[in-house]
């Protein structure tokens, strides 16, 4: 298949595919209904006789259609940097969401067109804090917050043979040389 320059091809799913199978389908019934008056434009949506859809007509569409389901208005293109969220949020890699956009550089696709939903948010959150050590001791005060024991760094807990910190006196980020060096964080 030899495609306009410019254009590409865009992976769909089987869902996708059986929708746009039957569109054909109701397009080709409409297509003889038209007899010689049927234009073949070669696009896949069209005007009823076969006529390419004016832009302006199709941005108009959406918006009546983006009102009337009480969604908040959005512009067309906006779906395409939710079709990136999306994709990113489902873990499909970078390079692939650049690729099925169409982008020439991969900082264009992960700069432009992808933000983060809450939810994928929270997912890193808890999966950053689920590879950080911790500690079962500590008291709670009434109000329910952890306060860590204090501590010397020979006191300090191991994993995998690194020292980690329970946590300092109020005023110190950490005990734990590791975590806090004079060369990435000097002492005032």
């Amino acid at each position: 298949m030899v495609l306009p320059a410019g254009a590409g091809m865009v992976p769909l799913d089987s869902g996708t595919v059986a929708t746009l199978r039957e569109h054909r389908t109701r397009q080709l019934t409409e297509r003889m209904s038209w007899g010689p008056g049927w234009t073949d434009s070669g696009k896949v949506f069209i005007i009823e006789n076969g006529r390419t859809l004016h832009p302006a007509k199709v941005t108009e569409t959406f918006h009546r259609i983006t009102r009337s389901a009480a969604l908040p208005p959005v512009r067309l293109h906006d779906l395409r940097h939710g079709a990136a969220s999306i994709m990113l949020a489902a873990d499909i890699p970078m390079k692939e969401v650049q690729e099925t956009l169409g982008h020439s550089s991969i900082a264009l696709t992960s700069d432009t067109y992808t933000s983060v939903y809450p939810e994928v948010a929270q997912a890193s959150a808890e999966k950053a804090a689920a590879v950080m050590p911790r500690s079962s001791t500590g008291t709670t005060d009434n109000s329910g917050v952890n306060t860590p024991l204090s501590h010397t760094l020979a006191d300090s807990p191991t994993k995998h043979g690194i020292r980690w910190s329970l946590g300092g006196p109020p005023g110190t980020r950490t005990l734990n040389p590791w975590i806090k060096s004079p060369l990435l964080c000097p002492l005032s």
